[in-house]
């Protein structure tokens, strides 16, 4: 259930559609939204609701995978659906399918990796919550998976992307009449 303030101020800001859909009744996509609303308050409503698009983005790439139209986040903190939440983060963010290593969206692949991670956590909490042993172990290896092979999986092709568009990015100088216009004010 999301409290007063996540609704009013983010929920109710999202562009009706089914990514909004999902990020609105998905445990874990609400519970990841509360606690960046939680720490970055109401003046970053439009950067938490879009990570919890991004999240939402995700959950139907992975129940468009699976072929499963009810799962949610939490059915794939689990260990033995690590590949399967790679591949569906490949596809959000747009890996080239012919170069791996190429990544069409490359903060998207980054910015998912950061939010799995605290929705793993969060999973985790839900498992201490309800003392559910089997809950609390599969976040648990989750988060180590995350740890272990998530750079080599995803961060380290997205980091290059990002490096290389930014080495390749041409040098706009400025015209010769905007710099006589900048020599003659300050002169």
């Amino acid at each position: 259930m999301a409290s007063d303030g996540l609704r009013n101020e983010v929920i109710s800001t999202m562009i009706r559609d089914d990514i909004s859909r999902v990020a609105k009744h998905d445990e874990v996509v609400l519970a990841f939204g509360e606690s960046l609303n939680r720490k970055l308050g109401r003046r970053q409503a439009n950067h938490i609701s879009q990570r919890m698009r991004q999240l939402a983005r995700l959950v139907l790439q992975l129940r468009k995978d699976n072929g499963n139209e009810d799962s949610q986040l939490r059915d794939y903190i689990n260990p033995e659906r690590f590949d399967v939440v790679v591949g569906a983060v490949k596809e959000v963010s747009r890996f080239d399918q012919a170069d791996t290593t190429k990544v069409g969206v490359p903060s998207m692949a980054l910015k998912l990796g950061h939010s799995l991670t605290n929705c793993a956590a969060i999973v985790r909490g839900i498992g201490l919550g309800l003392k559910c042993a089997t809950t609390i172990e599969n976040a648990g290896y989750f988060l180590e998976l995350m740890k272990d092979t998530w750079s080599e999986e995803i961060s380290t092709h997205a980091l290059t992307t990002l490096g290389e568009r930014k080495f390749n990015q041409p040098e706009i100088l400025p015209v010769n009449e905007e710099l006589l216009k900048v020599r003659k004010i300050t002169f």
